[in-house]
Order: C-alpha cells, then sequence, then structure tokens
C-alpha cells in the first residue's frame, strides 16, 4: 500500500452536524475571497472552487488513489493506538471558538501515527499537538484578521498555517513563560485574537506538514482516508 506525508483539508460543507471529532471543524474558505463579516457573522457560503485556485500550495486529488477505499475500511485510530499503546483522547474545545483548530491538530496527531506505523522516517511526537497554536496561526498569520474579528477560523487557512509555519508539541515551553500542557480555551482565544508569539512561531517552524489536499466528494474522501490520509470536514450545520 502507498502512505504519503500529507493532511487534507476537505472542503466538504454542510455534510456534518457535530463539530467535535478530527473530521469536523468550523468555518471554511479562501482568505483572499472572504470579506470578515461574511466570516465572523454567520454568513456562510457554498463551496466554490475558484476560491482555492489562487493557493499555489493547495494539492489538487491524487489520481492513484481513485478507488483504492471501495469496498475497504480503514480506521485511522487504530493506527494512533497501535504506535502509541493507548486510546486516542477526543478533544474539547470548551468555550473557546477553536473548532477548526482543534480539528487540525486531531489530525496531525493521526497523521504522525500513520506516517510512524507504515515505516516513515518521522519520530514519535513528545505530546499531541497544540491547537491553540494552529488556531492562533490560521486566524492571524494567515488571515490577517485584527483584533476586533469574531471567532472562528477556516479549514483552509488551518492547513496553511500547519504547512507555511508547522504545529507545536503540547509541553512546558517554561524559558518561554508558556505551558501547553494542559489544553485552555482562555489561550486560544489569547492567541487567536494576537497571534501566536515568536518565540512559539519559531518553534513551529520545526515540524511543518508538508502538503494539503483538496477533497470535494464521497470517494475523494474515502480513498483518501484509505490511503491513511485525515480528514478534516468544515460544516455550515
Amino acid at each position: 500500500m502507498l502512505h504519503c506525508k500529507k493532511i487534507i483539508a476537505a472542503m466538504l460543507c454542510g455534510l456534518f452536524t457535530a463539530a467535535h471529532a478530527v473530521s469536523v471543524s468550523g468555518l471554511i474558505g479562501a482568505p483572499d475571497a472572504l470579506k470578515r463579516s461574511e466570516v465572523y457573522q454567520g454568513g456562510w457560503e457554498e463551496r466554490d472552487t475558484k476560491r482555492r485556485s489562487s493557493d499555489p500550495n493547495l494539492v489538487g486529488y491524487v489520481p492513484e488513489w481513485d478507488g483504492v477505499g471501495e469496498g475497504g475500511t480503514r480506521l485511522l485510530y487504530k493506527d494512533y493506538e497501535y504506535v502509541h499503546g493507548k486510546p486516542y483522547k477526543p478533544r474539547n474545545q470548551g468555550r473557546a471558538p477553536s473548532c477548526v483548530g482543534q480539528a487540525t491538530a486531531a489530525a496531525v496527531d493521526f497523521l504522525a501515527a500513520v506516517e510512524i506505523r507504515a515505516g516513515e522516517p518521522e519520530r514519535l511526537p513528545p505530546a499531541p499537538a497544540a491547537a491553540c497554536v494552529i488556531y492562533g496561526l490560521s486566524r492571524i498569520e494567515i488571515g490577517e484578521l485584527d483584533i476586533t474579528a469574531m471567532g472562528g477560523s477556516h479549514n483552509l487557512w488551518a492547513a496553511q498555517a500547519i504547512r507555511e509555519y508547522g504545529v507545536v508539541a503540547r509541553l512546558d515551553y517554561a524559558l518561554l513563560g508558556y505551558d501547553l500542557r494542559e489544553p485552555s480555551p482562555e489561550r486560544c482565544v489569547k492567541f487567536g485574537a494576537s497571534g501566536v508569539p515568536t518565540g512559539l512561531e519559531m518553534i513551529a517552524r520545526l515540524h511543518p506538514v508538508r502538503d494539503y489536499v483538496a477533497i470535494d466528494t464521497y470517494a475523494e474522501c474515502r480513498d483518501a482516508l484509505y490511503m491513511g490520509c485525515p480528514v478534516t470536514v468544515g460544516s455550515s450545520q
């Protein structure tokens, strides 16, 4: 079986109704095509492939995957359990509007486990990925929002963030004054409003994710999962 080092930002709007799992996150869209009022005041929009055409890093669906998952089963949480020796602990965004950050961080956790089990040259992360960092990077460094913007982000912004800036593990960065070991809704809100501190951003750059892929159909989603690629889904419901 082929394996790849990709994380997928799925462009499937309105297909799911919850926001608590790896496959579900929040607002979706391209930063250069959405007005802030549309993003942060409930103005959801249907998928528009033209918005993605301006992203030079967005990979289209991989033809070699076509149909590989038909009739098959792939449970990525089993890869995580195999590598870590324990079940994956679901994330909880608390009162922070950080569902995109939480979903993308969970996808990074699963992606690392898949690669390790497949024999890729990936080291076991010392801790889960920090959602607050992804959330902050997606909104400020990628989305270029200002402090007046309401909460929320986009799958595409988060995918761009982990590729261009990378990810940070949930560890105690005592020298920087940030202990990320325990999730904090307040920290998510802070980073989402003012961006990620320079020190943490420098650490993130040591651990980028290589690519992300657009998914438009059930079949593409099925095949991507079968190939071991986590999928995040933005829903308007």
